[in-house]
């Protein structure tokens, strides 16, 4: 048999042209399926497995327990922060007049009982100018006879009264006219460590003498006694004394 197309004499049973490739004859049946010899092996079908990964469910992480903790510290930066705020404002604020705050003294009263002397270490009077140094080298005694259960304090105070016009001092002086050396006993105040007052009219309504008695800053065995002498027509004068235990 020869080949239609090129005339070479084709092999029998060829359904093909050995020279030229064309189609000679019908293949038999079933030839179709039977897989191409020119072409090689065929590589088997591949049959895509399922997309399982797409089908898989999705699991989120919770935030739950990431913001509770979150919101808890934010919480505790709040109180922090007011805390803060209110301490700054009571340091600004809470003591306007700038005065520093007393310190409690001592609580046992058998430190204030008995007779305490010194002498004045510092004098002043309201006005600027000029100032009163009347009384310097004069000497204070306080004699605390008394501090009852209930707080009331008794004592006997020796002190100068400035009894003059403050006003018309024209020079530093040790004492001048109107002053006087008082003896004022059985004066009372009521207890507290961290200071006591008492007010002593003066007779003839000459005027008033305050006594403040505080523990002295910074010292175990001292107290401070400031004497107001008011004589209510002119300035106030101010002695301060530094008194220690006798």
């Amino acid at each position: 048999m020869f080949c239609p197309n090129c005339g070479n004499e084709v092999v029998s049973g060829s359904a093909f042209c050995g020279k030229c490739g064309a189609l000679v004859a019908q293949p038999p049946a079933g030839a179709s399926s039977a897989p191409d010899e020119r072409k090689g092996p065929q590589a088997p079908a591949v049959v895509a497995a399922p997309n399982t990964a797409s089908a898989a469910p999705v699991v989120q992480k919770s935030k739950k327990k990431k913001g509770g903790i979150g919101k808890a510290i934010l919480a505790l930066v709040v109180v922090l922060v007011v805390a803060g705020g209110g301490f700054f404002a009571y340091s600004m604020f809470g003591n306007s007049s700038g005065a520093p705050v007393p310190e409690a003294g001592p609580t046992d009263r058998s430190f204030w009982m008995g007779k305490w002397s010194g002498t004045l270490v510092s004098t002043e009077t309201m006005r600027s100018s000029p100032n009163c140094y009347g009384g310097e080298a004069q000497e204070m005694t306080l004699n605390i006879a008394e501090i009852s259960e209930a707080g009331r304090v008794s004592m006997d105070v020796t002190l100068l009264y400035h009894g003059h016009d403050a006003s018309k001092l024209t020079a530093d002086e040790q004492t001048v006219p109107g002053d006087s050396v008082e003896t004022l006993s059985g004066v009372t105040a009521t207890f507290d460590p961290a200071g006591f007052t008492a007010a002593v009219p003066m007779a003839g309504d000459e005027g008033e003498v305050k006594i403040e008695v505080r523990p002295a800053q910074g010292a175990d065995s001292e107290i401070e006694v400031v004497v107001t002498s008011e004589l209510g027509i002119s300035p106030s004068i101010i002695d301060t004394y530094l008194l220690h235990k006798q």
